[in-house]
């Protein structure tokens, strides 16, 4: 009876099939791009059409917090992401090199207080798998977003998750 080296199989699973990286200026007429760019990658992973929906929104979002709030507006700014096509699911990683984001500092969405903002962080949330942000060492704002297969989800913190049908 041959041994399963399951530390083998967990350590192939986590290293990606395939890389795209993708720098970007912070003009908001880029978002077109990254939208066909994502649309085109989810495929690649072999996401569903639902899934690529969501994965948009999300890199939408995310894209335009940078756009906005990170660079306010300064097109001469740029961001980069890269896309992690792994086994059971597609990671993408948006990096900028603004002012490091404070997650704490923004508020849950409230619809009966909209003017609040949170919206976009809630949409990203829900869109994907999981989410995860940090700064790097050299300073870089770093803020991951997983999206898995068709059939391979977990639930996200918000319990939405329900792609794959």
């Amino acid at each position: 009876m041959e041994k399963v080296d399951n530390k083998k199989d967990i350590e192939e699973r986590e290293r990606p099939r395939e890389v795209v990286e993708v720098r970007v200026s912070s003009h908001p007429k880029m978002m077109r791009v990254l939208r066909a760019i994502s649309e085109e990658i989810g495929s690649l992973a072999g996401l569903s059409e639902e899934q690529i929906i969501h994965l948009q929104i999300a890199i939408d979002e995310a894209s335009t917090n940078i756009i906005r709030h990170a660079y306010k507006f300064d097109t001469s700014k740029e961001f980069k992401l890269i896309f992690n096509l792994l086994e059971d699911r597609i990671e993408v990683v948006l990096e900028d090199n603004a002012s490091p984001f404070q997650p704490e500092s923004i508020e849950s969405f409230d619809s009966a207080n909209s003017a609040g903002g949170g919206l976009g962080v809630t949409l990203i949330h829900r869109a994907v798998d999981e989410v995860d942000y940090c700064v790097t060492r050299s300073g870089c704002n770093q803020l991951k977003l997983v999206k898995y297969l068709a059939g391979k989800e977990v639930n996200n913190r918000e319990g939405i998750v329900a792609t794959g049908k």
